[in-house]
Order: structure tokens, then C-alpha cells, then sequence
């Protein structure tokens, strides 16, 4: 069954009412029930797999009892922006109302709501933001905190500051809705500060599915992942899709790649198989191509990252091929890099993969693992919160009154050398004082903005250069997750490239492209032409609008010096990326001053080059080398003349 609560594009209940749609789905036994465990406690945790309709039915069972009166509303939190969007068309159609009105949706820099707005699914993130304006969040009477196994540093950041505001508000109460979690814990996290929390666990109605394990490990699972599809499509019937998980983008592409050869030397022997890749990389036009019916007699073979364990819900799968493998982005505190790393699922993971091949009648799912190595695979997955840069959280939470960070309670602590390092970072760009203490105005503002505190602070100190637009346009486009550039052949996409590029590299090409895009009256067949993602150059500007409006409020507006002087905008960005420059050395790499070795990232315009000084955004480990993303040429005077400024300065900015 579909049970409409997670993103899809087809409904297998289409020729039923709404209201039948709803009083068959799991949760729809229980509406009593639950209501009120809501009713009289503070937190009601509810534990249900995907599919029970706890997404799209608790909110609208508590805006049908009254809890969105007298002016109040009723949040529904997702980590992920797309099921934002899908949940409040899906719960607006069944409310019977016009997306935006009694059901609406928000995100970062983005939103669809208005004054009569009762039901209203967000991001984690800007419930976050929303605390900068309501502390307490009084519009509010209930707030459900979905999907919190996968917890997110948003997530976990909600659990720990809800429950200072329980403190406060006897009246809110707080969901916190997952498929798998310690149940257990989650309730003495509560409880041991004295608020009453209770445990609910609602059945589903998902199909059985048989789990089949390989006899001995294998050395190539990717080629084992395209035999078993092979052998699939030779035996079941043609609308029996298949969902096939795999550690990232690189193992997708090559597999859809080889599909799609053996698809063609099976031509009329066996279903025709169409390869579809899903995962946070591709834009989400790209993305909705998965949940969009094939031609009759084709059967639909779909290549995803951890994306599609949860949230995100292709209909019609019947099989699903495990790899047992994701990647984690790891953050080193040491030295400022990330590494994405490949690791072995967690055995909750895996579960939840097996559970996609059952929501619409009885599935098989293949491990391409032995029975032993998955008894060996740790119960859960690691929180966001242990192994990323806290920078950002970090600054929010002093924003938010909180002077203590290292003694608070969270869920599931992070390492304090990633506290401290994030403490010092801070201090170096002024948001900090010596105490601490968020400077003002700087440190204050620099919360405020949805960035990281270093795009925040470059855009603050854009004046002072002259070039407030240029910058934040280069801000806007660092802050979307999509590439600029679409790579095709080498060929097309260097001719492409190298059209935009300049000497001072990645900053000032990334702001060519940006500009041609505006000039071209933004035309997507231009875009196309020149290797150019239209919707992220779209959504680039979307961000630059929303922050033009946080640049108002501070007293800082759009305007820059005519001609604007390149220097000056590499030098903004300096003063905020002063750990994030390093020298060449003789054998070719180039030195931090934490002693990192890196690389200029193969692509990047200065790829070939060998200036001195170069300037990075972020450094990525791969394997046992470092490379430098998003570099810029600087001249090694810049940073003795800031340094000598630091040395003049008590730290704020």
C-alpha cells in the first residue's frame, strides 16, 4: 500500500476517496489513542516504520481537536527539504485547502505559508532560526520532531533546546516521530530533567519480505548488484521495480552505466531495464525522475545513496539489492578538513533498506553481504553531531543565551575538541570575545544569517571593501549543495569551463558564470549550452534575494564601487578564510599553517597553475591525499597586512 506520507509522484489508491485513503492507513486505529498520550504528556514519543501514516495524519488529527486554535499552530519538523514540500501538498490536498493556506511548508529561504496557516511542515533547521525571533516558540502548541532517527545536528540540537523550553511552556507538548530509534533512551533523556514522557508503538501493515545473504563475501559487490538485477528481470514480472543501495555517486554512475549495456544486449528477451540514479547531488528535477512511471513493460531499476531509506519512497518496488555500505562525512577538527568515508550500515540501516521491498505486497532483499558480517555491523548509525564541524551550531547556541556549551545536554555528546576548536575559529573571526561571550554587533549578526559564520562574516565586512554585490553573489552560490557546472565529456565541459574562468580562479569564475547567467535573462537552453546547471544558478539567486534581505537589516545594502576591484573581493573573503590559505611547496602540494599538505582539486581552474599563496573554501580528504575546493590566487603580503591588523584589534571584528 502507499501510504502517502513519504515523496511520491503516483498513488495506488487513486480511485479512493481522501477520506477512505486515510482510514486505511495504520495509524488511523490508534487516533484516540494517541491523542490522548498528547494530551497528557509533555513529550509522546511515537515509533513507527515508514508507511504507518504518522507523517501526514498526527498533524491533521491535532488541528481536527482544536490544537491549532486561538491562534496557535502546529510544526511538523523533516531534515530533508524535498519531503518539506511533498508532505504539505500531500496533508493541503487532504485538508481540502490551497497549498500556503491552513497547510503550508518552510524552509531556508523558502516559504509557502500565510496568516491562516494552522498546520506547517519545516525544516529542522529553520525551526532553529525561527527561535532566533520566539525563543520559546509560542506560535506553536504542538511540535512533532519527525524522522529523528537520522538525527541530524538540527535534530539534535531541537531535542536539547526543547527541553529547556518545556521548562517554561507547560503547555507545548512535543512528538518526536521515527521509524527506529532507542525508544528507551529518548524517554530518560526527558525524564531525567522531570517532564513526563511516554512511548507509543504503532503497527504497520508492510508486506513480509525474505532476506537473502551471500554464502562468502564478496570482492566486487557492484558487479554482483548487476548479476542479481540481471537475474531479477529474467524471472518477475515487468512491475516489480528494483532499488539498489550503494555507498555514493561514483559506485551509481558506474552502475547505471553497466545496466544499461546489459539492457541492450537483452533487447526482447526480458523487460527492458531503465536505470534511474538517486542522490542529494542531482538536482531535483534529476531526483523526480525515479518516482515517474516507465513504459509498459519495462521494469524500473533504481541506484540510490541512504536517501531512500526513509523519507523518500519510490512506489512499486519489490526488490532491493543492499550493498551494505554508505559514505559519512567525517570533519577533522586538527587541521579543518573533511573526508567522506566509506562505512559499513549500521544493522537499523539495513533494516530500514529491507523494508522498501515491502510496502506494496511481499519483496526480497538480497544482501550482498554474509549473515555473519551483518550480525557484526554496530545496531545504529552514528548522530550528525559527533563527527561534524560545530562552528555553526555552536555560534546559534550562543545566540541563544547558552554560555555553558560543553556541560549541555545532548542525546548523545560530541567530542569536546570539536567544541574547542569551533570556540577558537570563532574567536579568530570576532564573533567571540575573549570571554566568550558573542561580540556585538558582529558576533550577534553573524548568528542571524542561515550561513556558515564565515560566509556570515565575509558578507558583514563587504562594505568596508566595496563590493557588498559581488560577494554576495559569491556567498549565494557556495551555500547551494549543487555543482555549478554539469560535467559531460571532458572536452565540452573544459570548453565550457575555461570560457568563465579567470587567473584569480575558483571565486571570480564561480561570479563570471553567475553574471553571464543574469545577462542571458536567465535562459536554460543558454545554461545548457555552457555546461551550466540552470536550477542551481536559480536557486543561487533565490538565496541571493532571501540574504540581501538579512544584509537590509543590518544596515548593509547591495551596492558596490564601479569598476570593483578583484583584489578587494578576495580580500573580503580573506579576512574571514585566514586558516584556509596554505603555500606551495617544492614537490608540487601546498602547506597550511596547521601543517596540512594539500592539492588544488583537479577541478578547479588553478588545477594547473602554481601560484605562491592560494586561498581554499573547504579541504576534502580523499584516500592519502588533501585537496583544496574552491581556490583563489592571494599574495602572501595580504596576510601580513592582516595579521599586523589582528595583532591591533581585542578579537572583534
Amino acid at each position: 500500500m502507499n501510504q502517502n506520507e513519504s515523496l511520491i509522484t503516483s498513488n495506488s489508491f487513486s480511485n479512493l476517496s481522501i477520506k477512505r485513503i486515510r482510514e486505511l492507513l495504520p495509524i488511523a486505529r490508534f487516533r484516540r489513542e494517541l491523542l490522548y498520550l498528547i494530551e497528557n504528556h509533555q513529550v509522546t514519543v511515537v515509533i513507527g516504520s515508514t508507511g504507518c501514516g504518522k507523517s501526514t495524519q498526527l498533524t491533521q488529527y491535532l488541528y481536527e481537536s482544536g490544537w491549532a486554535e486561538s491562534g496557535k499552530c502546529i510544526a511538523c519538523t523533516e531534515p530533508r527539504k524535498v519531503v518539506v514540500k511533498s508532505l504539505a501538498q500531500r496533508v493541503a490536498e487532504e485538508m481540502g485547502c490551497t497549498l500556503g493556506e491552513e497547510c503550508g511548508y518552510g524552509m531556508s529561504f523558502e516559504s509557502c505559508t500565510s496568516k491562516t496557516t494552522k498546520v506547517k511542515y519545516i525544516t529542522d533547521g529553520l525551526l532553529l532560526q525561527e527561535m532566533f525571533i520566539d525563543p520559546l516558540l509560542t506560535q506553536y502548541s504542538v511540535i512533532m520532531l519527525d524522522e529523528v532517527h537520522e538525527r541530524t545536528i538540527a535534530t539534535d540540537l531541537l531535542l536539547c533546546l526543547l527541553k529547556k523550553i518545556l521548562k517554561q511552556r507547560s503547555d507545548l507538548r512535543i512528538i518526536v516521530a521515527s521509524a527506529t530509534l532507542d525508544a528507551e533512551k529518548l524517554e530518560e533523556y526527558f525524564k531525567v530533567d522531570q517532564l513526563s514522557c511516554t512511548t507509543f508503538h504503532l503497527e504497520s501493515r508492510l508486506f513480509p519480505v525474505d532476506v537473502f545473504y551471500l554464502s562468502t563475501p564478496t570482492e566486487n559487490y557492484l558487479e554482483n548488484a548487476i548479476e542479481v538485477c540481471s537475474s531479477i528481470n529474467k524471472t518477475a514480472p515487468a512491475d516489480d521495480d528494483i532499488l539498489v543501495f550503494l555507498s555514493g555517486r561514483a559506485e551509481i554512475d558506474e552502475c547505471v552505466k553497466r545496466l544499461e549495456t546489459a539492457s541492450l544486449r537483452n533487447i526482447g528477451s526480458a523487460p527492458q531495464m531503465v536505470a534511474l540514479p538517486l542522490y542529494s547531488g542531482l538536482t531535483l528535477d534529476e531526483q523526480m525522475r525515479v518516482f515517474q512511471k516507465v513504459e509498459q513493460g519495462s521494469r524500473k531499476v533504481v541506484f540510490a545513496t541512504n536517501i531512500a531509506e526513509a523519507s523518500i519512497s519510490v512506489e512499486g518496488i519489490t526488490y532491493v539489492i543492499d550493498c551494505g555500505y554508505e559514505k559519512v562525512r567525517v570533519y577533522n577538527p586538527y587541521n579543518r578538513s573533511t573526508a567522506l568515508v566509506k562505512t559499513s550500515i549500521s544493522q537499523a540501516s539495513a533494516d530500514q533498506r529491507a523494508g522498501r521491498a515491502g510496502r506494496t505486497k511481499p519483496g526480497k532483499c538480497f544482501r550482498l553481504y554474509t549473515e555473519a558480517a551483518f550480525s557484526a555491523l554496530k545496531a545504529k548509525s552514528s548522530p550528525e553531531l559527533t563527527h561534524s564541524d560545530l562552528i555553526q551550531p555552536l555560534l546559534f547556541l550562543k545566540a541563544m543565551g547558552i554560555k555553558n556549551i560543553v556541560n549541555l545536554s545532548f542525546l548523545d555528546n560530541p567530542p569536546t575538541v570539536q567544541f574547542m576548536a569551533a570556540l577558537e575559529e570563532l574567536y579568530f573571526l570576532g564573533a567571540l570575545d575573549e570571554m566568550g561571550h558573542l561580540t556585538r554587533p558582529l558576533g550577534y549578526s553573524m548568528a542571524e544569517f542561515p550561513l556558515h559564520p564565515r560566509l556570515s562574516k565575509t558578507l558583514l565586512t563587504a562594505a568596508k571593501f566595496g563590493c557588498v554585490q559581488e560577494v554576495l553573489n559569491i556567498c549565494s552560490i557556495l551555500t547551494i549543495t549543487t555543482n555549478l557546472f554539469i560535467k559531460r565529456s571532458s572536452a565540452e565541459y573544459f570548453n565550457s569551463f575555461y570560457k568563465f574562468a579567470v587567473e584569480e580562479g575558483d571565486l571570480l569564475t564561480q561570479l563570471n558564470a553567475f553574471h553571464a547567467y543574469l545577462k542571458q535573462k536567465r535562459e536554460s537552453r543558454w545554461c545548457s549550452n555552457h555546461c551550466l546547471n540552470a536550477q542551481s544558478l536559480l536557486q543561487a539567486e533565490q538565496v541571493q534575494q532571501r540574504l540581501q534581505q538579512y544584509l537590509r537589516k543590518f544596515g548593509v545594502y547591495a551596492t558596490s564601487r564601479k569598476p570593483t576591484d578583484k583584489t578587494n573581493i578576495l580580500k573580503c573573503f580573506l579576512a574571514s578564510h585566514y586558516s584556509y590559505v596554505a603555500k606551495r611547496q617544492r614537490n608540487g602540494s601546498y602547506k597550511t599553517p596547521e601543517g596540512l599538505n594539500v592539492y588544488i582539486d583537479k577541478d578547479s581552474v588553478l588545477h594547473e597553475q602554481t601560484p605562491t599563496w592560494i586561498m581554499y573554501y573547504e579541504a576534502e580528504t580523499i584516500g592519502e591525499k588533501t585537496y583544496a575546493k574552491v581556490v583563489s590566487v592571494i599574495e602572501g603580503a595580504w596576510l601580513r597586512d592582516y595579521y599586523d591588523e589582528k595583532k591591533n584589534t581585542t578579537g572583534a571584528a
